[in-house]
């Protein structure tokens, strides 16, 4: 099998929008939980390192219902019917970044895990939408579109659905 060319992105830059995450967790200005957050919000912008990394790979084989990627199968018809006309497709993962977990501390109080987990899923989107825009810009994409197992319902790539890899598995 080819070696696969993979590239990371570390420096994301990415914007905490404090009054819509303020909404978002249901925090009013001018309480003890709005200087709180404040305070969460500022160690985020600090410490905060969304990452993404994705591969360029090129579509080898059609099926009925499948598609082969770099040596795996790929079940779904949905999915076979997107990249019809498609020859390369970018897996990817995002991350909102390990640090926030470490710099963030809230062991046991609920409220802020919930807040901290709300600004690392911002986090996560700002990655996503970082990932996106490069991936245009880099390649010059027109359309594009992302699909995932487990997206839709169960008909359209159920998540517990393994990929056959061509060669034997240990």
């Amino acid at each position: 099998m080819k070696e696969i060319l993979v590239e990371a992105l570390t420096n994301i830059l990415f914007d905490l929008d404090t009054e819509s995450l303020m909404k978002q967790v249901r925090v009013v200005q001018g309480t003890d939980d709005a200087r709180e957050f404040h305070d969460l919000l500022n160690m985020a912008k600090v410490h905060g390192k969304p990452k993404a990394v994705y591969a360029e790979c090129f579509i080898e084989a059609k099926g009925d219902a499948t598609v082969q990627i770099e040596g795996i199968t790929f079940t779904s018809l949905t999915l076979r019917r997107s990249l019809d006309t498609v020859e390369r497709v970018f897996p990817f993962v995002v991350a909102c970044g390990h640090e926030i977990d470490k710099t963030i501390p809230v062991k046991g109080d609920f409220l802020k895990e919930f807040w901290r987990d709300t600004v690392k899923e911002s986090l996560l989107m700002s990655a996503h939408k970082y990932l996106c825009d490069y991936l245009h810009r880099k390649f010059r994409l027109s359309k594009t579109a992302i699909m995932s197992p487990g997206s839709g319902d169960v008909t359209v790539w159920p998540i517990g659905l393994p990929c056959n890899r061509d060669e034997p598995r240990a």
